[in-house]
Formats: structure tokens, C-alpha cells, sequence
């Protein structure tokens, strides 16, 4: 490519083919991509271009500027469909007599690779998001954590039966929504599931202000089935994995034991949830 942005005689036919077009000898790069970038990335190029022939920047610093290192396009495939492909440009100057006349231009297409990573990264995020939550559940008793989870399904389906099917006074439906969710919300609390609990108040906290309104319609439910939704996930994602790491779970007696004192879980759980009410509320708990 010369100064102007021309392509040379010479070119890969991949490149032709990458591209769907023909004859790119003597046209522009720029014209070239005009149908794949918006006006702003067109005169990024062009800027970037007329940087690759200064010799004010260096070779590292060019490089680093590269607006085209990775290029999303949507290629018409010739049957009424779309292909979207990602293209890696990568400048190279070409110097005669310490003068730059000339940009080899190399051009790869990574899409599989770009897929690739994209879908690695996708493993890792849920990876982190899994390990994040099995930290969170870790002090649950297994066989307490299966009873919660038991009964908060009974609620959820009360919940969604109510958003999908429910008929009859707003606000009396609203109240059916509130003692189930109060209650997933009161177990979670109780459990120290802190992170479910908050959903569960969010939840709350959505139904009382609709109780507020003077006139209800149904399309005021949506935000409650957005917030429901957001809360029946996290108990699937629970349940998916207990039963995960269920035989991890299995190894943990179903009570802790202290010294000269048989306390079940439940008990020792409605004691924690005691002082930390008592600690929010800045009540002695002796």
C-alpha cells in the first residue's frame, strides 16, 4: 500500500476472497472496508494511515495505534444470510534509503480464534461465578441447605403461578407474592444467605411501592417478574450446584457439635441470625 492508501499490484487472492471483492489493485484500503466502518473509524484509519508514514512515530508506537487489530464484519454469503468474521490487520513499513514508501499490509482472518477465546472466557466467568457461590453456601449444613432449597421451590412456583396465571384483586395478589417471597427471603436471612436475601428484599421492596399506587394495571407486574426471575435463577444455580458437588456435601455429619452440647444446625443458625439483628440494631445480646 502506497502513501495514498493504494493497494499494489500484487495482493493475496485470500485476501480477495476474505473480502467477497475483485480487482483491489489501485483502490483504496479505505475504500476497500468503507462498507464495514462508520464515518468515525474511517477517518481513525486515514489518521492512522499518515501516522505509519511519519517517521515521528516510532514502529512500536504505530503498532500499539492500530485501529484494525481486530475488525468484526458481516460478509453477505450469497444466500440471504449474514456471516459474521472477525479480521486482524497488522501495518508493516517498508523503508528505502531510510524513507517509508511503502506499508505491507498483513491480514488474517481469526475468527475461530476470536470464537474460541470468546468461548473460554464465557467458561471462565460461570467457572468464577460457581466457586464464588460454592463459597457462599460452604457453611450451610448440606441436609439444612437441601430443606431450604425444598421449601423456596414450593415459594418460587406459588410466585410464578401468581405472575403467570393469577387472577383477581392486584392488591390481594400482591400480598400472595409478598408472604412467599418473605418467606424465601426470612430462610435465606436466617441461613446467613446474605447475597439471596437481598433479592428477596429488592423483591419486597418492588410490591410495597406498587401497593402504593393509587390505580394498578397488569404491565406494573413486569418489574416484579424481572426481579422474580433474577431470584428463581440463583436458587436454580444453587441447586445445580449442590447437586455438583453433592458427594463433597455427603462427607459433612448433619450437625455441628460443641463441647458438652448437642446443638442442631437450625439452632445454632437462629442463634448467629440473633446476634447479627442484635448487632444491626445496636441491641446487647447477652
Amino acid at each position: 500500500m502506497d502513501r495514498e492508501g493504494k493497494i499494489g499490484a500484487y495482493y493475496s487472492t485470500a485476501l480477495s476472497r476474505i473480502l467477497k471483492s475483485e480487482d483491489l489493485s489501485g483502490r483504496t484500503l479505505i475504500s476497500v472496508l468503507r462498507e464495514y466502518l462508520d464515518e468515525s473509524m474511517i477517518n481513525t484509519l486515514n489518521e492512522y494511515i499518515g501516522f505509519c508514514f511519519d517517521p515521528g512515530f516510532s514502529g512500536r508506537h504505530v503498532e500499539k495505534l492500530n485501529p484494525l487489530r481486530e475488525l468484526e464484519i458481516f460478509i453477505d454469503t450469497g444466500r440471504s444470510d449474514f456471516q459474521k468474521i472477525t479480521l486482524s490487520f497488522l501495518f508493516k513499513r517498508i523503508e528505502k534509503e531510510k524513507e517509508i514508501t511503502h506499508l505491507m499490509v498483513l491480514v488474517r482472518d481469526i475468527t475461530e480464534q476470536k470464537t474460541l477465546s470468546e468461548e473460554m472466557e464465557r467458561n471462565r466467568q460461570k467457572s468464577r461465578g460457581e466457586m464464588e457461590l460454592l463459597y457462599k453456601i460452604l457453611h450451610v449444613d448440606p441436609s439444612v441447605l437441601k430443606d431450604f432449597l425444598s421449601g423456596s421451590e414450593r415459594d418460587i412456583e406459588a410466585i410464578n403461578r401468581e405472575l403467570k396465571h393469577g387472577k383477581g384483586d392486584y392488591v390481594d395478589r400482591l400480598d400472595h407474592i409478598f408472604r412467599h417471597t418473605h418467606a424465601v427471603k426470612g430462610d435465606a436471612d436466617l441461613l446467613q444467605l446474605d447475597f439471596l436475601a437481598e433479592k428477596g428484599e429488592e423483591l419486597e421492596q418492588l410490591i410495597l411501592s406498587l401497593k402504593k399506587k393509587k390505580e394498578l394495571k397488569a404491565e406494573d407486574f413486569l418489574p416484579l417478574t424481572l426481579s422474580f426471575g433474577d431470584m428463581r435463577e440463583t436458587l436454580l444455580k444453587i441447586n445445580k450446584l449442590l447437586d455438583q458437588f453433592r458427594s463433597f456435601h455427603s462427607q459433612i455429619g448433619p450437625s455441628f457439635v460443641t463441647p458438652g452440647k448437642d446443638i442442631s444446625f437450625m439452632d445454632k443458625s437462629l442463634i448467629s441470625l440473633t446476634g447479627r439483628l442484635a448487632e444491626r440494631h445496636g441491641v446487647c445480646n447477652d
